[in-house]
């Protein structure tokens, strides 16, 4: 069987303070930490090399994925029927994806077709002939994903008897 792995570490705090009766600001942050081990059992997986990733022709990636998040709350309340409340978020995440070889071979170099990441270059057959394909065979997983996200919101509500405008 293949050595897939999955790990989650989060921490979250949340914060709350009263400014005054009409005056509240409130906050939380969240860390995660997802790293993990995916392999491709369909690939060409040799199983007395798990450690390695299943040697140099598995299809095995690391993900090392992380995310942070930071949220701010102000609201304020003006009288008994209008409040307001704005809010600011801001949002990381990364995917970044790596070929696994753990082997320590430089794959490119010990093939001799110059340089580039290290593991085994990926090998495919061509176009399917007469609906018949076949599976590449090496690991094509070395890309990175990152997204930033910035969210702003304002609102006021008002409460004027059974209605209620934003």
């Amino acid at each position: 069987s293949g050595a897939t792995w999955y790990h989650q570490t989060q921490f979250t705090t949340k914060v709350d303070h009263n400014l005054s009766n009409n005056h509240r600001l409130s906050g939380h942050f969240v860390w995660t930490e997802r790293p993990r081990m995916q392999v491709d059992l369909a690939s060409l997986w040799d199983p007395n090399d798990a450690a390695n990733g299943g040697g140099p022709l598995a299809n095995s990636k690391l993900q090392k994925v992380t995310s942070r998040r930071v949220a701010v709350n102000d609201s304020y309340t003006f009288g008994a029927t209008i409040l307001n409340v704005a809010s600011f978020t801001y949002g990381r995440y990364r995917n970044p994806s790596y070929a696994f070889d753990n082997s320590g071979k430089n794959w490119p170099a010990e093939l001799g077709v110059g340089s580039g990441a290290d593991n085994f270059p990926t090998i495919s057959f061509g176009s399917a002939v007469n609906g018949i394909s076949t599976t590449r065979i090496g690991n094509q997983w070395n890309d990175y994903y990152v997204s930033n996200a910035f969210i702003w919101n304002d609102t006021l509500s008002w409460v004027k008897g059974r209605h209620t405008f934003k």
